[in-house]
């Protein structure tokens, strides 16, 4: 077993055999700064050792922080009592928009989706009725997102 003492918490790692080699049951993860403890058990013996990984810490004693006035104190939540103004423009994605617009001209005949609905890419947004065929078709959304805006455009000819 390592056992990893970091600042504020001790990770465990147990071994298995597997093969020619051993497993652990879980991964070293961040931050990479720790006291290990390694404890092994082969032939009837127990093997201990220790030895540490310290990575991104500093040290400095305590004469100089208060020299240099700096006082350690524990991060928790606090209210942010600056604020800042800016004038912005939001806009949409062209490239997460697509305009759907019907191959022939025709009477739409039903409206399945209104400004606002959801969408599935797939989803029936509309039933057109063919000038030419009388045929019903159905215009069908290209993409997941929101019904956004309905442009009409009256076919005269």
């Amino acid at each position: 077993m390592i056992s990893l003492e970091r600042i504020n918490r001790t990770d465990e790692i147990n071994f298995k055999k597997e093969a020619d080699y051993l497993a652990g049951d879980a991964d070293v993860v961040e931050p990479h700064s720790f006291h290990a403890k390694v404890a092994v058990q082969y032939a009837g013996k127990t093997y201990d050792w220790r030895f540490d990984s310290i990575e991104g810490r500093a040290e400095m004693p305590d004469e100089i922080l208060a020299k240099a006035g700096v006082e350690m104190v524990k991060a928790g939540p606090a209210k942010i009592r600056q604020s800042l103004n800016l004038r912005g423009r939001v806009r949409l994605n062209d490239q997460a928009r697509a305009n759907i617009v019907p191959r022939f001209a025709g009477v739409v005949k039903e409206v399945k989706k209104e400004l606002g609905d959801s969408v599935q890419k797939g989803d029936v947004l509309a039933v057109i009725e063919s000038n030419d065929s009388l045929q019903l078709y159905m215009v069908k959304a290209e993409i997941a997102g929101s019904v956004i805006e309905k442009m009409w455009r009256s076919a005269r000819r």
